[in-house]
Order: structure tokens, then sequence, then C-alpha cells
């Protein structure tokens, strides 16, 4: 019994660390190349769009949003997961941008993750039958975002505008362990979004 046993435990360990270390590996070449992506991220150049989305939950996102509605032709900017009691005229009053036109400018209230940003992003760009978006997130949620906007709507087309956070641009001891544990918490979140999806995928083809 006691040699049975020996071997299973054998076994066991033979088998659980190499996968162990196979994947932290992929773990870290992934995470690696996720840090390149976003720090390399650039707004995409835009010629003509509908409208623009930005989703709340970093530091100034909606200040750009505001600020580049003034500036080219989308027909609307929708801020999806705005707080409770936040209007418009809150929102505007905080902006640069004196010609905006507040009846250009919708709030979206239920979205508390990426998630349900998507969903009632979309439903939206689906209400007003809009085919194109530029979409303003911070850069490390880019990837996050387009992956729950394309699963939802695989035929938008969507021009991304990452936005910087100012403690990515400060290389103190503080902020940098900060930048890793933003980076470092949302590459997992996007690990766990791409296993959710790649799931019901699977599910539906083999239901």
């Amino acid at each position: 019994m006691h040699n049975s046993l020996e071997s299973v435990r054998k076994a066991f360990s033979n088998l659980f660390y190499p996968l162990f270390i196979i994947g932290l590996v992929i773990w870290v070449g992934g995470f690696s190349y996720y840090n390149y992506y976003i720090v390399n991220l650039k707004p995409a150049v835009v010629s003509k769009i509908d409208a623009t989305v930005v989703l709340t939950g970093g530091s100034k996102r909606i200040a750009k949003g505001l600020n580049l509605i003034t500036k080219d032709d989308s027909k609307h900017l929708f801020i999806s997961g705005v707080d409770a009691g936040v209007t418009v005229d809150d929102l505007v009053r905080g902006s640069k941008g004196s010609s905006l036109e507040k009846d250009k400018v919708e709030l979206g209230y239920e979205a508390q993750n990426t998630r349900e940003n998507a969903e009632e992003s979309i439903s939206w760009i689906k209400q007003n039958d809009y085919k194109s978006i530029r979409l303003i997130t911070s850069n490390y949620h880019v990837p996050r975002s387009l992956l729950e906007f394309h699963e939802l709507m695989p035929d938008l087309q969507i021009f991304i505008y990452p936005v910087e956070p100012d403690f990515f641009a400060n290389h103190s001891r503080v902020t940098s362990f900060r930048k890793f544990v933003v980076l470092f918490r949302e590459y997992n979140k996007l690990l766990v979004a791409i296993g959710r999806i790649s799931y019901l995928k699977l599910r539906s083809i083999f239901s």
C-alpha cells in the first residue's frame, strides 16, 4: 500500500512540476508581450467615425472624450459606467471644450465592470445603428476591452484611443510598483476573459 501511494506521489510530481514550469514560462512570456503591446499603443488614425465611446474607471478617459468630441465629426459621445447622480452638465462643466454640444453626449449608468461596459455600449451602438466607433480607455485596458466588444459585435469597426495614466510616466519606486500591480491584475483579468469566451464558444459548437 505504501509503495503504491509513493508511486502515485512520484507520478504526480513528475507530471506537475514540468507542467507548472511550462505554464509559468508561457505566463511570463505573455505578460512581457502584454507590457510591450500597451506601451507601444498609439491612437488609431480616424478619417470618419459614427461615435465615440468612453469606458469609465481610469484617470483622464472622460476628459479626453469630451475634448475630442469637439474636434471631429463624431455624431455622439457615449460614456459607459457613470456613477449614479452624475449628469452631462457635471461633466461638461469640467471640460475644456467650451464649444461642446451637450445633446451629443449620452451617459450609461448600469455598467460595473468591463463586460458590462461592453454590453451597455453595444446596446447603445445597435440602437443608433452605428457601424464604427472610437473607443477611449486606459492603455492597459485596451486588450480586454477590444476582446469584449468584438465578442459581442464582431463587425463593429473600432478605432482605439489609449489613454496613459499619469503614474505610468512617473518612474519612482512607489509608482513603478503601482504600475506593476495594475498590469499584473489586468493581465490576469484578460486571461480569465479569454478563457471564459473560449469556453462559451466551444460549448456552443459542441452543444
